[in-house]
């Protein structure tokens, strides 16, 4: 984790990711951490979010509308559906090969992809 001072706030943040589940974003991770400690800004809940993500404690996901946030670290592949807003964790593989291919096309280097899947979550096609 980052700075001791952050300790605290950081562990706030992280716990509203897991109370919250389901890739909370970063208002509705803001408004937990806010009723745990009322001291605690906007500005420094955005600024701890951004803090994690950067030293890989958590991952973001961004979707059409907004960004997510996420404690499951490891490589793998989501879903929103379209109509109710929901994002679901893909239990596929990550494909490595896709990276191999996009670097030798471009002539660069590929650390990772990500692959967000849009449609219709099975709640709302019922």
């Amino acid at each position: 984790m980052a700075a001791k001072r952050n300790t605290k706030q950081q562990a706030l943040v992280i716990e509203a990711i897991h109370a919250l589940d389901n890739h909370p974003t970063a208002e509705q991770i803001y408004l937990y951490v806010r009723q745990k400690n009322s001291r605690i800004s906007r500005s420094t809940a955005y600024r701890n979010l951004n803090k994690l993500v950067s030293s890989g404690v958590i991952q973001h996901v961004k979707t059409p509308n907004s960004w997510h946030f996420e404690v499951s670290i490891d490589r793998h592949y989501h879903f929103v559906c379209s109509v109710c807003g929901s994002i679901y964790d893909v239990k596929l593989p990550y494909d490595e090969k896709i990276d191999k291919q996009v670097s030798d096309a471009l002539g660069g280097e590929v650390h990772l992809h990500r692959t967000l899947f849009e449609g219709i979550c099975s709640k709302c096609k019922k």
